[in-house]
């Protein structure tokens, strides 16, 4: 009878998982999930866009102002806010692809750093 060692022809991937000891078989998992790397993401992917980004923002009337809400007076978007802003980035995320990130389900719990990056004030309010 010929017996088999499965675990002898490991691909580097699976070799590097292995070795790190990490759950599942993406050897980036410690790095994506560590704490701030997607907020870093957003922010630079905003910034790399940031003039083509503003451009459509401001031709929308009214948008910026609603992005602005939070900064401005404190207060939270509500939830029909947040929808005429997901509609409004539906439409610029034609003409700016990086936008599509706020689309995704989950993706206004990101809104607050477009908001930040977007924000053309030199003083902060705080």
């Amino acid at each position: 009878m010929v017996s088999y060692n499965f675990g002898a022809w490991l691909s580097l991937v699976e070799r590097s998982v292995r070795d790190r000891k990490v759950g599942g078989s993406n050897p980036l998992a410690p790095i994506i999930n560590s704490k701030g790397y997607m907020q870093n993401f957003i922010k630079r992917l905003i910034e790399s866009n940031k003039e083509f980004i503003l451009k459509e923002v401001i031709e929308i009337k009214g948008l910026m102002h609603l992005l602005m809400k939070p900064q401005n007076t404190g207060q939270e978007w509500t939830k029909e806010e947040k929808i005429k802003i997901k509609s409004h980035l539906k439409n610029i995320s034609k003409v700016v692809p990086a936008v599509v990130i706020f689309l995704i389900p989950g993706g206004s719990l990101f809104l607050p750093f477009l908001a930040e990056v977007l924000d053309r004030r030199k003083d902060r309010r705080t």
